[in-house]
């Protein structure tokens, strides 16, 4: 157990991240034309990228963060809560990314509107749930958890995800951050990940952002 809190930066990062990414997605869709294949298919896949960096960082913290926490700070009331959360946004993701696949197939004005209103929802559900964690839950992670069991944590989401979608997201955490706050997060991952994005990543982001974003905004 630290002596001192630690410093949960990281997971502050990619709160941020998901919050500004799901902000944007309903005006992102509802921007797309009837019948717009191309657009559809580029939009959908950014959607399934942000569930899985969801899934696993959800995981990653029911599976490894908080059974510690639970074990180290029994009295904490926040746990059970958090992990309820969890369940129901892991089922509303399941949803979205289902709309999302339908409307890819058929990128219809219906189909839009159904994953248009999906998205206003979960985004509403996701800012509620993170501002709870970010109240209750990341104080007791940062007073009862060592650096190499928070470490940990982000080892396992970047094992996750291939290594092309892990600068991708990288870049996400480091322009929602911004360059002061996003270099102070370079600096706290591993020495080859950082050169690699520096090398590349941070080209492959920007790269995917002008798709993403195409005629957009």
């Amino acid at each position: 157990m630290s002596s001192e809190a630690i410093d949960v930066t990281e997971m502050l990062a990619v709160h941020d991240a998901m919050r500004r990414e799901y902000a944007s997605l309903p005006l992102l869709v509802k921007s797309i034309a009837d019948d717009d294949v191309a657009r559809a298919d580029v939009v959908a896949d950014h959607i399934e990228l942000l569930d899985r960096v969801m899934e696993l960082h959800h995981a990653g913290e029911d599976e490894l963060l908080w059974p510690l926490v639970r074990e180290r700070m029994p009295e904490a009331e926040a746990m059970p809560e958090v992990e309820e959360e969890h369940r129901e946004l892991n089922g509303a993701l399941k949803e979205v990314v289902a709309l999302a696949e339908t409307w890819r197939r058929t990128p219809s004005a219906t189909n839009r509107a159904a994953l248009h209103t999906r998205l206003i929802a979960f985004e509403k559900a996701l800012l509620m749930h993170l501002a709870h964690e970010e109240r209750e839950s990341l104080p007791l992670m940062a007073n009862s958890l060592t650096v190499e069991e928070f470490g940990a944590f982000g080892t396992y989401v970047r094992a996750g995800l291939a290594p092309q979608q892990r600068s991708i997201v990288l870049g996400m955490i480091v322009d929602a951050m911004g360059p002061e706050r996003g270099n102070s997060v370079l600096g706290n991952i591993d020495a080859h990940d950082r050169e690699e994005f520096e090398r590349s990543g941070r080209a492959e982001y920007r790269a995917y952002k002008g798709l993403l974003l195409d005629g957009w905004g």
